[in-house]
């Protein structure tokens, strides 16, 4: 029987081209435009009971900074290179994002937070 992940919401981010810029202006070995556009990440939220589109962008809004980090981290470490302001404004220019309301674990295992 599959298990319901309850009291999460979710969401999953989408790099767009300034992301694919900012990552690749860093390095002299390019990463391959396709390659970064087609990574997700998704994250787990807070639930909420309204997925309106204003609900949804108000979940982004509380969630984004740290979601911005981590992805800036997933792929450059060095903090100098970060964007000085990371703003709801950029996130949005570099990042598509999607909310989803459910998700069942299909495996019988714990699941392992580290």
């Amino acid at each position: 029987m599959m298990k319901f992940v309850g009291n999460r919401s979710f969401i999953l981010i989408k790099p767009k081209k300034p992301f694919v810029k900012w990552v690749n202006g860093y390095n002299k070995n390019k990463i391959p435009e396709d390659q970064i556009i087609s990574s997700r990440t998704l994250y787990m939220v807070n639930d909420i009971e309204d997925d309106s589109p204003s609900e949804i962008e108000n979940l982004m809004k509380i969630n984004y900074e740290d979601i911005f980090t981590h992805e800036l981290w997933s792929w450059n470490t060095d903090e100098d290179y970060f964007p000085s302001n990371i703003s709801f404004e950029i996130f949005k220019e570099w990042f598509d994002y999607e909310f989803i309301e459910m998700c069942f674990d299909t495996l019988h295992g714990k699941i392992i937070l580290e």
